[in-house]
């Protein structure tokens, strides 16, 4: 397939066993706003009570038999309940966090992202607005057969790739759309990405998970650079009582730093 032909892709647990999945890109309809999207998804529903987290950006597994490999990093497994106004709050921090993340491309189009991303190396990524109205945000990304884009689900407030709903609940989940990003980029670092695919919506082809490095839209400060490469130095940058908290430095920069605990 040539490069700048668009491929169709959802997460998958690698089995070795191929299955017909949900198409990514298929409808081309205009992003709805946030305050559209919170309606559509929770203000439709009866609040639901708060139930107290143990900490941010942990990994989410509904249950302890569908353990995905990945449940023994230190993360604290939880089910969050929230109403409405936590959701709010969430969202609108995942925008915040997003601004200042430099590879947030906004509205732009899948079509215009493979463009984007056609002659770049294997591996490098963005995030934007999704171009279908049921989803808040796509990650599009270089892979060895070209530039695709996989949607980005949001449900009880945590995200994760899109997947065919029968594993769905087997892959991780994130408090945030960066958390969701960072750990797949560690990952694939690692070398440890084995455990999914990227599935073609045919089911015929697959391809490993291999996120590099986020192609930037703007220039980031000095300061945030900074911030980057001391996270890329702590083993455990999401908990905060066990790296920022022991950094011989000043309360100010403890709370720059643990604005943003992501080593993208």
């Amino acid at each position: 397939m040539p490069p700048n032909c668009p491929l169709e892709v959802a997460l998958w647990p690698n089995t070795g066993h191929h299955h017909a999945s949900p198409s990514i890109m298929n409808t081309n309809l205009c992003q709805v706003d946030l305050i559209d999207a919170i309606h559509k998804l929770f203000l439709s529903t009866p609040p639901r009570p708060v139930e107290p987290c143990p900490g941010n950006h942990n990994v989410h597994q509904e249950e302890s038999s569908n353990d995905s490999g990945f449940g023994s990093s230190g993360f604290s497994v939880y089910k969050p309940l929230y109403d409405c106004n936590t959701e709010i709050e969430k969202l609108h921090l995942a925008v915040k966090e997003l601004n200042e993340c430099c590879f947030y491309y906004g509205s732009v189009s899948s079509q215009e992202a493979r463009v984007i991303l056609c002659k770049k190396p294997i591996g490098t990524f963005l995030l934007r607005d999704s171009s279908d109205s049921r989803y808040l945000y796509s990650l599009s990304l270089k892979t060895e057969r070209g530039a695709t884009s996989v949607r980005i689900v949001y449900s009880r407030g945590l995200f994760q790739f899109d997947s065919d709903e029968r594993i769905r609940n087997k892959l991780p989940c994130f408090e945030s759309v960066l958390a969701l990003v960072d750990f797949h980029v560690m990952v694939s670092q690692s070398g440890n990405n084995k455990s999914w695919r990227w599935e073609e919506n045919s089911g015929k082809k697959s391809m490993k998970v291999n996120l590099k490095e986020p192609l930037k839209c703007s220039v980031p400060s000095l300061a945030h650079l900074s911030r980057i490469k001391i996270n890329q130095c702590l083993e455990d940058v999401y908990m905060p009582q066990f790296s920022v908290d022991k950094l011989l430095i000043s309360m100010q920069l403890k709370d720059y730093l643990k604005a943003y605990p992501y080593r993208v």
